[in-house]
């Protein structure tokens, strides 16, 4: 299945995505549990949302934090890297409204195994020592 069911608190309720690990980035915008069962069942049928129920009940693991499904991401403007605050703000707090941020760019790190892009400062969230230098 490529996809993870995200959930975040938002003004004291349980928001919900869905994060594609196809596209790396959010496909639905702040929704309740049972728009997010409504949609699997559309996406996977009856017995894919009883799959999904089953799971749930049974305490597996198929609700993510998103830092847990943020690690590797293409959520921004132009499929740049976006942070945690960044996801938390524009896909469940904003819900898609106004303008996309724009994050981290990967094609610029000079050691991408080195750097962690949710860390970092001076306009440049990578925190590898080269990439620092050329930016």
């Amino acid at each position: 299945m490529g996809w993870r069911i995200v959930m975040h608190e938002v003004e004291g309720k349980e928001v919900f995505i869905i994060w594609s690990s196809i596209v790396d980035a959010p496909i639905t915008y702040g929704s309740t549990m049972k728009q997010i069962k409504n949609l699997w069942k559309q996406e996977f049928g009856r017995s894919g949302l009883e799959n999904l129920e089953s799971a749930l009940k049974a305490g597996t693991k198929r609700i993510f934090t998103i830092q847990e499904a943020s690690t590797v991401n293409r959520a921004g403007l132009n499929e740049t890297h976006l942070t945690p605050a960044q996801i938390v703000d524009y896909y469940f707090v904003r819900k898609g409204k106004g303008k996309r941020p724009e994050g981290w760019d990967p094609s610029h790190c000079l050691h991408p195994d080195k750097c962690n892009p949710d860390k970092g400062k001076d306009g440049c969230i990578c925190t590898c020592e080269g990439c620092k230098e050329a930016s």
